[in-house]
């Protein structure tokens, strides 16, 4: 039996099938269960939501997942993952929570065991777009018992995912391929240098920066990967340019902005002889500027994205005074 939730919130929110989207999906459960007002279930839904999470990751052979939350009534939730990966719904299948003890022997070991013991109901779907993982929280009394299927509305012709509350969706849009990994190979051997110079006696400032730079980095994991997974896939395919689309919390629009603020002060380094490595080359400067630019005008400012083309040729064309 399905169970619609009608007009009751939701919330769906693509992310790299990656254990570093594991923090990210757990943030966004509890922003969303918040802004609901829905603090009770935060225990609960974290837990559900780390194994439901760490399966997609690490089990289903996607190099995606989204993941689906929606309130179809006051005081119940209902934590969702989909995935399009290899293993079918039915290997996945759902057993009664007395039989919990047996689940060992699922996809995610001692997980799935947690999802029964904590759910008032759960069950695998198999949908057009993969498998679809979901488990009830909270009070699901007005649920139809027992419930085969949580039914998520489906997003309108054209709307964009809708993340919870304090969450955006940045778009780079056109986003050159090659450019973008070369920038994302040499931040990395930029971060390595830092920390190989931190070992100079004197050099406190490569270190300074290596660590704002990683921090920033682990903050916001799920991002880098899902843009780095997004364009190694548009090269497999043999693409030129790529939109690449990340969630990410409000304050990632500082955070970025800090990020190149380190960048810029480590290729300083760089030019002046402090570092093995030579300073960023011009074209990946300007890529990083871009990127940068679209966290904050999107993020804080509301603008629309601006396609990497397009800002380069208002870059350079005079501007009447």
């Amino acid at each position: 039996m399905a169970v619609d939730p009608g007009s009751g919130a939701v919330h769906r929110v693509r992310l790299p099938a990656d254990p570093v989207s594991v923090p990210a999906a757990r943030r966004m459960v509890r922003d969303a269960l918040h802004s609901w007002d829905e603090r009770e279930l935060v225990p609960d839904a974290l837990a559900v939501t780390s194994e439901l999470a760490t399966n997609a990751t690490l089990h289903s052979g996607a190099d995606f997942f989204s993941l689906e939350l929606t309130r179809p009534a006051p005081g119940a939730v209902v934590v969702a993952v989909v995935d399009d990966g290899l293993v079918p719904a039915e290997a996945v299948a759902t057993r009664p929570a007395e039989l919990a003890s047996g689940l060992e022997e699922l996809t995610t070991g001692r997980g799935l065991t947690i999802v029964a013991a904590l759910s008032g109901e759960w069950g695998v779907e198999q949908i057009p777009e993969g498998k679809r993982v979901w488990a009830a929280l909270g009070d699901t009394s007005s649920l139809a018992a027992p419930a085969a299927v949580i039914t998520i509305p489906a997003q309108a012709a054209g709307e964009a995912p809708a993340p919870p509350p304090g969450w955006h969706v940045v778009g780079l849009v056109d986003c050159p391929v090659e450019l973008s990994l070369r920038q994302d190979d040499h931040l990395d051997e930029l971060i390595r240098d830092l920390q190989l110079s931190d070992a100079t006696p004197g050099d406190e400032a490569a270190g300074q920066l290596s660590a704002q730079m990683r921090e920033v980095l682990t903050k916001h994991a799920h991002a880098r990967h899902m843009g780095r997974l997004t364009a190694q896939r548009a090269a497999a395919a043999g693409l030129d340019h790529v939109t690449v689309e990340m969630t990410v919390p409000a304050e990632a629009a500082e955070d970025v902005t800090d990020l190149h603020a380190a960048v810029n002060a480590a290729d300083s380094l760089a030019r002046a002889g402090r570092l093995l490595l030579e300073a960023s080359p011009a074209e990946v400067t300007t890529l990083r500027t871009w990127m940068a630019g679209e966290f904050v005008r999107q993020i804080r400012d509301g603008q629309q994205p601006t396609a990497y083309a397009r800002w380069q040729h208002d870059l350079t064309t005079p501007h009447p005074s």
